[in-house]
């Protein structure tokens, strides 16, 4: 049996109190973001911009996996605040891994070598 490699996610270290301290630095119209889904045993990362913010919640010009298009500075999706859909701060690591498309998926559970 091949032996399993686990690979920390470029969002790895982030934590709830860091990015919401980064989204109420930084989020802005026109701001990017990045949103984080874990459904199905896959991580993927999607890119998006901020349309609006106001009352404590960030409106995005696209939604996650799971949920609509406001998150709350905590960087939890305001419909869906405990499933598997957050906001991240876009890392130079976690746009890498955006690879500039818009949506992908890379299984970082467990990987065969």
């Amino acid at each position: 049996m091949p032996a399993l490699s686990l690979t920390k996610p470029p969002c790895f270290g982030q934590t709830q109190e860091s990015i919401e301290a980064w989204l109420r630095a930084n989020a802005q119209p026109g701001c990017q973001v990045v949103i984080r889904n874990t459904q199905g045993g896959v991580l993927s990362y999607e890119r998006a911009t901020v349309e609006a913010v106001a009352k404590g919640r960030i409106r995005l010009d696209k939604a996650g996996g799971t949920g609509g298009v406001s998150f709350y500075f905590t960087g939890k999706n305001c419909f869906h605040p405990k499933g598997q859909t957050r906001l991240v701060e876009p890392t130079p690591e976690v746009l890498a891994a955006c690879g500039g498309l818009e949506h992908f998926g890379v299984g970082y559970a467990a990987s065969t070598v």
